[in-house]
């Protein structure tokens, strides 16, 4: 009866460690990513009722964990198929646009970049033509050199004021593997 008690426990034993350490190893690669920026708007568009085809193009310097010091380059695509909301009580708000595009960390060497893809919403604080904040996800599509292969994804938003040359603040947070 012992010889089978032993058997029995050694058994659940080996089957407990195989299943503990399948998701440690798992999430080893994952890791934290935190970048914040600042720059200005290249280019600028209005997110009104009438406003289709346009793109607001953000870009400028940020730190942030496993990639140092690098510049940001983001590409917010208001479409034909965007939804428009007025954000605003009474007709007094601005308005939001649902927006699709894609972005890169690149530091000012060229040697290593990330790639990643942005789905989220652009609105306005007021009126039309107020400062606006982009708020969305971001899922990394790969990179080059060290962030060749990179996958991951989480939260992206920026606030900016309108019209080239307008101060823009990126914060990111979320997971890469590489």
């Amino acid at each position: 009866m012992k010889s089978l008690f032993v058997k029995v426990s050694g058994a659940v034993l080996l089957l407990a460690i195989a299943f503990a350490a399948r998701p440690a190893l798992a999430a080893a690669n994952v890791l934290d990513f935190l970048v914040l920026g600042q720059g200005a708007v290249t280019n600028d568009c209005p997110v009104g009722p009438n406003i289709v085809d346009c793109d607001v193009i953000l870009d400028g310097q940020a730190d942030g964990t496993h990639i140092g010091h690098d510049d940001f380059d983001l590409h917010l695509h208001v479409g034909t198929l965007s939804a428009r909301l007025n954000n605003g009580a009474g007709g007094g708000g601005g308005f939001c646009a649902v927006v699709t595009g894609f972005g890169t960390f690149t530091p000012p060497s060229q040697a290593t970049a990330i790639t990643f893809n942005l789905v989220g919403t652009v609105c306005e604080e007021s009126n039309l033509g107020s400062p606006a904040h982009f708020n969305g996800t971001y899922r990394i599509t790969g990179g080059s050199a060290r962030f060749a292969g990179a996958v991951g994804g989480g939260n992206l938003s920026s606030t900016f004021t309108r019209n080239p040359g307008g101060v823009v603040f990126l914060h990111l947070h979320g997971v890469i593997n590489f």
